[in-house]
C-alpha cells in the first residue's frame, strides 16, 4: 500500500501538515497558499502486508514553477575593506553592489535592501534601500552612501537583499559583510611656553 502526506513549511520554518492519507497516482497542489507555505515536503508511506518486502519508489514527480534565486555579487564591482576605509577616512562613503537574479524567474515585487552599519561608539544605522522588480536572469546594480565625518575606530557594513520578504530558493547568499575603519580626525595641539610662560598667538619673545 501506499500513502501520501503533504507538508507545508512557512518562512519562519514551521512544518504543518496540508493533506494526509493521499491513495491517488496524483495530487494537485493548486490548492495551496504559496505565499503562506513557500516550501513544501512530501512523504511516502510504503508497506506490504501479504510478501513483507520493501516496496521501491519508482518515480515520483513535482511539477511546479519554482522561486526565483538571487545572489549578491561583490566580485563584479570594486568594494574590498581597503577600499572602504580610503573613502570613509575621506568623509564619505559609496559602495556599489549587484545583486543577479541567476533563474530565469522574476521577482514580482520591488526588492528591499536592508543596510546596517555597526562599530564604535555609535548605535547601528540602518537604512532601507527599495530596488525595482528583478526580471529572470538580469542584474540590478545600486549604492550605499554614507557620511563618515562623525565616525573614529571600527565599524562594519551589513547589506541584506531581500530579506525574507520575496519567495526565493536561499537566502543565505543574499548578504554582504565588509568592515572598515575610520582613523582620528584629531588635529595635533602644540602648547609653547618660554621660561615656564604660555606663549600667545601674537606675542614677542
Amino acid at each position: 500500500s501506499y500513502t501520501l502526506s503533504v507538508l507545508g513549511v512557512d518562512a519562519e520554518g514551521k512544518q504543518t501538515t496540508l493533506a494526509e492519507n493521499v491513495t491517488t497516482k496524483s495530487f494537485s497542489l493548486s490548492s495551496i497558499d504559496a505565499a503562506a507555505y513557500p516550501y513544501l515536503q512530501l512523504k511516502a508511506s510504503l508497506s506490504d502486508a501479504a510478501d513483507r518486502s520493501a516496496p521501491q519508489l519508482d518515480q515520483w514527480l513535482v511539477f511546479y514553477e519554482a522561486a526565483p534565486e538571487g545572489v549578491i555579487r561583490p566580485d563584479l564591482v570594486q568594494v574590498s575593506e581597503t577600499i572602504i576605509s580610503e573613502q570613509a577616512n575621506k568623509g564619505r562613503i559609496t559602495m556599489p553592489m549587484v545583486f543577479q537574479n541567476i533563474t530565469p524567474f522574476a521577482f514580482r515585487d520591488s526588492l528591499a535592501v536592508d543596510v546596517t552599519v555597526t562599530g564604535d561608539g555609535i548605535q547601528p544605522i540602518q537604512k532601507r534601500l527599495k530596488l525595482a522588480p528583478l526580471a529572470g536572469n538580469a542584474n540590478a546594480t545600486f549604492n550605499y552612501e554614507l557620511n563618515t565625518l562623525a565616525l573614529d575606530g571600527n565599524y562594519r557594513i551589513s547589506l541584506y537583499v531581500n530579506p525574507r520578504l520575496q519567495p526565493e530558493q536561499i537566502y543565505a547568499n543574499n548578504i554582504f559583510v565588509v568592515p572598515f575603519k575610520v582613523k582620528s580626525k584629531l588635529h595635533p595641539i602644540m602648547d609653547v611656553a618660554f621660561d615656564g610662560v604660555h606663549i600667545m598667538d601674537g606675542e614677542l619673545i
